[in-house]
């Protein structure tokens, strides 16, 4: 079986560090973020975003776009050297030996503020290819299934 690169992502209300090295995800959203009405404000929403890519196949240029709607709400944007320095620190660590390399980044947005029915989205950006993430939709109270 071959891997393949790919992009997951947790929507909370907030991380925390805990005893021992642990986070905990409070709020953790399905696959929709219910409001009571249009427009509402979040004081925070966290988005924790995991890439994958196989071992062999390390990434050259990679950004990470949150967009609400058309809109970039959140970005983050890694240079040759923070790469460089993901993939040393793996390679040290002995952490691709199941043929994966794995990055973790957390993007928090706060506040804020949607104005009606939406989605949020993560598109990450590499040298060759986009990946998407799954989508959170907000939704008001009276459609929520």
């Amino acid at each position: 079986m071959s891997l393949s690169r790919s992009v997951s992502t947790i929507y909370c209300d907030d991380i925390r560090r805990e005893v021992g090295e642990k986070v905990s995800f409070m709020g953790v959203y399905g696959s929709s973020l219910i409001v009571t009405e249009f427009p509402a404000t979040l004081p925070k929403l966290c988005i924790i975003i995991s890439v994958i890519t196989p071992a062999n196949k390390p990434f050259e240029e990679l950004c990470i776009r949150v967009f609400l709607e058309s809109e970039i709400v959140g970005q983050i944007e890694f240079d040759g050297d923070q790469l460089s320095e993901m993939l040393s620190s793996i390679d040290n660590n002995n952490e691709a030996e199941d043929g994966a390399l794995h990055m973790r980044a957390v993007l928090t947005i706060s506040p804020l503020v949607i104005s009606a029915s939406s989605k949020i989205r993560v598109r990450v950006i590499t040298e060759s290819e986009e990946l998407k993430g799954l989508a959170l939709n907000i939704e008001p109270a009276a459609t929520a299934i």
